[in-house]
């Protein structure tokens, strides 16, 4: 019984991360790569680095402080560094719109994490709102790949050669 959860949660986590991955891959490796391609990219794989970084954490069994914003803040973080990877995006007011289709959808992919633990935590004993924390987490569940395909729509509408 217990290899099956673990194989049910690996199953889930394939499909969960498997879109960003490859998009992701496949937007690093394009032959005309530009900011805007690379920070796509950066962003498109962040669920995937998250992943492997809790799971960093709780298989060396890392003590880490509770509370909600601990848990994205590595999220948040990693948002942060990219931009400053790629901060020359930023300089492109053509851009713009581009830029803030990304920044929106990774905003909203953390902020739906961050609902529903704050949402749970404080519910946790109080059935009525089970069915909309439930919803919140399939809609966060697939925020990943959302974005992944917004990714490509943007890097395919803002950049050259692209096509």
């Amino acid at each position: 019984m217990g290899q099956l959860v673990v194989f049910v949660i690996l199953l889930l986590i394939a499909a969960i991360l498997g879109t960003p991955l490859v998009v992701g891959i496949v937007l690093l490796r394009r032959p005309h790569k530009n900011a805007l391609v690379w920070y796509a990219g950066l962003l498109t794989l962040k669920p995937v680095f998250i992943a492997l970084l809790w799971l960093f954490i709780i298989l060396a069994k890392i003590s880490v402080p509770d509370g909600a914003m601990m848990v994205i803040a590595p999220a948040v973080g990693l948002t942060l560094i990219f931009s400053l990877l790629c901060r020359s995006v930023f300089r492109n007011a053509d851009l713009f719109p581009a830029i803030r289709l990304l920044l929106i959808l990774d905003t909203v992919r953390w902020g739906a994490a961050l609902l529903g633990l704050l949402l749970f935590s404080a519910n946790r004993d109080q059935p009525a709102w089970a069915l909309p924390i439930c919803f919140l987490g399939i809609f966060a569940l697939g925020l990943p790949t959302i974005f992944a395909y917004a990714a490509l729509y943007v890097v395919n509408e803002y950049v050259p050669d692209s096509k």
